[in-house]
């Protein structure tokens, strides 16, 4: 539950009123709270309950935006990583590092959902920013682009580089 689910449940309810051909992919660890989800929307053609995916970054790169509502506090979240890695736009609390994971030098790589006093989510928000990126191509083509920008952080040269400091600055402080 406090991974969003819900939330994002709740704003694709919200779409379906205005828009058609909706599909909310939801890929997730079994648990209880899921199986519940699962029985009271799994029936409907807006919703695919997938458990276990063998290659999610193929899911990402087929996807128009990736989603984390998330109340939990996501120290790093490597769903995150991979959807930036294929262009998709993520839109997501901003929890943790989050926010920062969302930045390149042209700017945010989607969109940050506005959260109450209690850190939930909003679902209105949500659906505002799925909306515009339905209905703005320019910004899904901007934010698609500054996800692959934002992404260059995560590289594997810049993160050798990171760690080749860290060290340098472990040794040098004896």
């Amino acid at each position: 539950e406090e991974k969003g689910w819900g939330v994002a449940i709740e704003a694709i309810e919200k779409l379906k009123q205005h828009k058609q051909n909706l599909l909310f992919v939801l890929i997730f660890t079994p648990t209880e709270y899921m199986r519940v989800l699962q029985n009271k929307y799994g029936s409907m053609p807006e919703y695919r309950f997938l458990s276990f995916v063998s290659n999610p970054a193929s899911w990402l790169a087929n996807s128009d935006c990736f989603i984390l509502p998330s109340q939990f506090p996501e120290s790093l979240p490597y769903a995150i990583i991979e959807a930036l890695g294929v262009g998709t736009p993520v839109i997501a609390s901003p929890v943790a590092e989050i926010p920062k994971m969302l930045e390149s030098e042209q700017g945010l790589a989607g969109a940050l959902i506005e959260c109450d006093a209690m850190g939930r989510p909003s679902a209105d928000r949500l659906a505002y920013h799925l909306n515009r990126l339905a209905t703005e191509p320019d910004l899904r083509q901007a934010w698609s682009k500054n996800a692959l920008l934002a992404f260059q952080k995560f590289s594997m040269e810049n993160c050798g580089k990171r760690y080749k400091f860290a060290f340098d600055a472990l040794i040098n402080a004896k």
